[in-house]
């Protein structure tokens, strides 16, 4: 996330934009750890998002895009089909109302990332599932697919991208940008 200091892959990318000629401003709210359901409510951690978009929009500072990645932490919820069931119904509803959040103060397109792969944990389809289907909301694109990045692409703990990691993710979410600047 973006309070912490094992890196992230915004950073690069926004080299990699930079490099091709784009001015970069990244306004992140991420906080590592977390789930979505704290993202969802803005007494607790959705403030964050609508906070900031408040401040960018005072500063006249228009977000061509916003990047959602999050995920991981829930992925832990997911353990047999049944629970699979309930989790999915509340992880789509919970990343609904981020995405309401969002809209309240933006109409950038926002990319949802693929994201699920943690510790033990090969990935969720599941919640694969969910966060690609949100995409069928007016405004709301995929986003990097993170969970093809294997254990090669991580730090010991299985979780958090290594330094070829970040610059995968990063390219794995320039190539999606421009996927969407292509269609809007």
């Amino acid at each position: 996330g973006a309070g912490g200091v094992g890196g992230n892959p915004l950073t690069i990318l926004s080299q990699f934009l930079a490099d091709q000629g784009h001015s970069v401003l990244i306004a992140p709210v991420a906080i590592g750890g977390t789930k979505i359901s704290g993202w969802a409510d803005e007494n607790v951690y959705g403030y964050r998002i609508t906070n900031t978009l408040k401040q960018l929009n005072a500063m006249r500072l228009r977000p061509n895009y916003i990047l959602w990645h999050q995920g991981e932490d829930d992925a832990v919820n997911f353990k047999g089909f049944f629970s699979n069931i309930v989790q999915s119904f509340f992880y789509q509803r919970n990343l609904k109302s981020v995405i309401e959040l969002m809209r309240q103060e933006s109409d950038a397109p926002i990319l949802v990332c693929l994201t699920s792969r943690c510790g033990s944990l090969e990935g969720v389809p599941d919640l694969r599932h969910v966060q690609k289907n949100i995409t069928s909301l007016q405004g709301v694109y995929l986003g990097a697919n993170t969970d093809i990045l294997g254990h090669e692409y991580r730090k010991d703990d299985k979780c958090h991208f290594n330094e070829k990691g970040l610059n995968a993710a990063a390219q794995l979410w320039l190539k999606a940008i421009y996927d969407v600047s292509s269609t809007v």
